[in-house]
C-alpha cells in the first residue's frame, strides 16, 4: 500500500508543465487531503478553481467524501502532474464502509506541526491513533486560530476554500502558515515517515484482507440483524480485539462480544415437501430459543432487582412509551425487547406471560429467517436485551422514549454469516457489558473470538471466489 506507480492508469487530463509545485508530489503515507492542498497552495487555486482543474461538477455530499470517492480525483491529479500516484484512500476503498462506521473520523483529523509543515497523513484519520507518531501532539480536529470544527473530509469548500485555511475565520487552520522550509526538511527524512507509520500501514493491510466481511454494504455479511445501531465504537473494538492496533488497542473492558459458530450436517431433500418441513422445524427451534432466552432473563431481573412484581405489563400506544419513570429500567427493557420481537403479534406484554411468539423472520433481516441456531438466536435476544436497556437509561435521562428510537438508537451491534450449503451459522454480537447478563452455552474469550472470526472471513472469502469463478 506504499506510494508507487501505477502502470496503466491513463486520465481525460492531460500533463502540462505549467503546474507549480510538481516537484513537491506524493509522500509515503500521505493522505489525498495532504496533496490536493499543497497542489492548489503552489498554484494558487481557490475551491472553485480546483474543482474546474480537476473537473469536478456539483455532487452529493456523500459522493465527496476521500474514503469513497478518490479514484477520479486520483486519475486526474496524475494526468495533470505527470505523478504516478496510489493513494491510500483508494486501496482502501474496497473496505471503506466498515472503517468509515469504526475507525475513520468523519472529519479532518490532524497535527497541527506536521499540517504547518504542509504534510498530512491519512492515517492520523485514524481515531484510534491518538497523538502525532513524530511530535506527540494530539490530534485535533478544530480549527488552532478560532476553534471551529473542521469540515467533513472530502472534497468541500469547507476544506479547500483556501489551501490550509479555517473555513470559519479564514486564518490558517494549524494556526500558523505553511512553511516551505519546515516542508523540504521533512520531506528529506523519508525514512524516518516510514519508521513511524509502517506499523499503522501493517494494520490497514491487514484491514483490507480481514474486514471486508464487516462492510455494512456486504452481501456477505448481515451487520443489521438487531433493529438499529448507533454505537461505532462497538464495531471498533471488535476490529481491535481481533486484529490489535499497534500502539492504542482501543479494547475496552465495559463491552461484551459473545461468539458462535454451529455446524449441522447438509440435508438434501428429495421433495418440496419435506424442505417445507424441514423449515418448520428450523423455525420451531428458533422459537424455542427465544422462550428459553427469555426465560433466563426473567430469572437474572428478578433476582438482580430483588424480585418484581407480576402485575407489570406494558401497553404499547401510540408513538410514545408510558411508565418511563414508574418501572425498573431492567424490567421496562425486557418488555420493550418483547415489542420489538412481537410487535406484529400483539401489542400488550406481560412480565409474568410465557406466552411469546416471534414472527416467522426471527431475527427480521428479511434473508436468513429460520436459518438461524439457537445459538445465534440466543446471542442476538441478549444483545437487543443490552441495547434496549441502553436506550431506556438515556430515555429516562431525558425525560422522554418514542417507539421511533428502538429502530435507529440501540447500543448493540450483531454480524452474522450464514453458510446456506453447509446448514452451519457463525457471528458476532457486541454490546455494553451487564454483568448479570445469563451468556451461558456463549463464548466470550479473545480466542474463541478470533477462531470464529477467521471462519467467517473464510467463508466470505469463498463466496468471493465462487462468485468471482461463476
Amino acid at each position: 500500500m506504499a506510494v508507487n506507480s501505477r502502470n496503466g492508469r491513463s486520465s481525460e487530463c492531460c500533463f502540462s508543465g505549467r503546474w507549480a509545485g510538481l516537484d513537491l508530489g506524493p509522500m509515503l503515507h500521505e493522505s489525498m487531503y495532504s496533496v490536493l492542498s499543497r497542489f492548489a497552495q503552489r498554484n494558487a487555486l481557490d475551491f472553485k478553481a480546483l474543482s474546474a482543474v480537476l473537473g469536478r461538477r456539483r455532487r452529493r455530499a456523500c459522493d465527496s467524501r476521500f474514503y469513497l470517492s478518490s479514484a477520479d480525483i486520483e486519475k486526474c491529479l496524475n494526468g495533470l502532474t505527470g505523478w504516478n500516484w496510489c493513494s491510500h484512500e483508494v486501496v482502501l476503498e474496497p473496505v471503506a464502509s466498515a472503517l468509515i462506521h469504526s475507525i475513520w473520523s468523519p472529519v479532518l483529523r490532524y497535527c497541527p506541526v506536521c499540517l504547518e509543515a504542509c504534510f498530512h497523513s491519512i492515517w492520523y484519520q485514524a481515531e484510534t491513533l491518538s497523538c502525532c507518531p513524530f511530535h506527540g501532539c494530539e490530534l485535533v480536529t478544530f480549527c488552532q486560530a478560532c476553534g471551529a470544527p473542521t469540515g467533513t473530509y472530502g472534497f468541500s469548500e469547507a476544506l479547500f476554500g483556501a489551501p490550509y485555511s479555517c473555513w470559519s475565520c479564514r486564518g490558517p487552520v494549524a494556526g500558523a502558515e505553511f512553511d516551505l522550509s519546515e516542508h523540504l526538511l521533512l520531506r528529506s527524512d523519508l525514512f524516518l515517515i516510514d519508521a513511524r507509520l509502517q506499523a499503522v500501514l501493517q494494520w490497514f493491510e491487514a484491514a483490507t484482507k480481514r474486514f471486508r466481511c464487516l462492510n455494512p454494504t456486504s452481501s456477505y455479511a448481515l451487520p443489521r440483524a438487531l433493529p438499529g445501531c448507533d454505537a461505532r465504537y462497538l464495531l471498533r473494538h471488535l476490529m481491535c480485539v481481533v486484529q490489535p492496533f499497534s500502539g492504542d488497542p482501543h479494547t475496552r473492558g465495559n463491552i461484551t462480544v459473545l461468539t458462535w459458530y454451529v455446524k449441522t450436517d447438509c440435508t438434501s431433500y428429495s421433495d418440496r415437501l419435506t424442505f417445507k418441513r424441514q423449515g418448520w422445524a428450523r423455525y420451531g427451534h428458533a422459537q424455542g430459543a427465544y422462550r428459553a432466552t427469555l426465560r433466563l432473563l426473567r430469572r437474572a431481573i428478578n433476582t438482580e432487582v430483588g424480585g418484581v412484581d407480576s402485575a407489570v405489563s406494558l401497553t404499547v400506544t401510540g408513538r410514545s412509551v408510558s411508565g418511563l419513570f414508574e418501572i425498573h429500567p431492567y424490567v421496562l427493557a425486557y418488555l420493550l425487547l418483547r415489542f420489538v420481537f412481537e410487535r406484529r403479534r400483539t401489542w400488550k406484554f406481560d412480565w409474568r406471560s410465557d406466552i411469546a411468539a416471534i414472527s416467522d423472520e426471527p431475527i427480521a433481516t428479511g434473508q436468513i429467517g429460520e436459518q438461524l441456531g439457537r445459538r445465534c438466536v440466543r446471542a442476538v435476544v441478549l444483545g437487543a436485551y443490552v441495547g434496549i436497556l441502553a436506550l431506556v437509561k438515556r430515555a429516562q435521562a431525558s425525560g422522554e422514549l418514542t417507539l421511533d428510537a428502538l429502530c435507529v438508537a440501540i447500543d448493540a451491534l450483531a454480524y452474522l454469516c450464514i453458510r446456506k450449503c453447509e446448514g452451519a451459522d457463525c457471528g458476532f454480537v457486541v454490546f455494553p457489558r451487564v454483568p448479570w447478563l445469563p451468556t451461558g452455552s456463549l463464548r466470550t474469550d479473545r480466542l474463541s473470538v478470533l477462531s470464529s472470526f477467521e471462519k467467517l472471513v473464510a467463508a466470505v472469502s469463498s463466496d468471493i471466489t465462487d462468485g468471482d469463478n461463476g
